[in-house]
């Protein structure tokens, strides 16, 4: 089975425009998933804009080649019925900081992953890679060289607001404790 597991950080709009673009370029229908309470709904038209807003419910995108299986009672049914989907998980945005997202898949299909690998390539083509890992508590650091980061998240840390992962480690953009590494595209 192939996997495709990218974490990184963007802003809501950023990430929206992307996901636009994907899902005009390669035909995918996208669903918005909210867990608590669970609703899966497809997104058609102008909705596709609704789950990047600030005061949005949704915390997952998934897209899928074909029409996907709504019909579902809970994540993992919706996993079952829709094995193939490529899931972005949208790190929310606050005026005190940026949630990371992530962007994923599991598939044995061949298809599905050859158009995944295409989206993952072009999103890595517009993000940069390297961080640097900080306890919020300790202050202990270590490198988070895989962690990938656009323009617009690093110009909003700029502006002091801190970017957090899903665990609440806070992330230095572009700085490594390997220079080298912070560098590399």
């Amino acid at each position: 089975m192939a996997d495709i597991s990218i974490d990184f950080h963007a802003l809501p709009e950023e990430q929206r425009d992307f996901v636009k673009q994907a899902v005009s370029d390669f035909g995918l229908h996208a669903v918005a998933i909210r867990f608590s309470p669970f609703e899966a709904v497809e997104l058609v038209g102008d909705r596709l804009s609704e789950p990047f807003t600030d005061s949005s419910s949704y915390e997952r995108i998934a897209f899928t080649l074909g029409t996907p299986s709504l019909s579902v009672a809970h994540e993992l049914d919706f996993a079952d019925r829709n094995p193939d989907a490529l899931c972005l998980d949208i790190g929310k945005r606050s005026k005190t900081e940026l949630r990371e997202s992530s962007l994923f898949a599991r598939t044995e299909n061949a298809a599905a992953l050859a158009v995944w690998k295409k989206i993952a390539k072009r999103w890595k083509g517009m993000t940069k890679k390297g961080a640097l890992a900080v306890h919020p508590k300790t202050g202990a650091t270590g490198p988070a060289r895989g962690h990938r980061y656009t323009p617009g998240a690093k110009a909003l840390e700029a502006s002091g607001v801190p970017m957090l992962t899903i665990t609440g480690i806070i992330l230095k953009l572009g700085q490594t404790p390997d220079a080298k590494t912070a560098n590399e595209q």
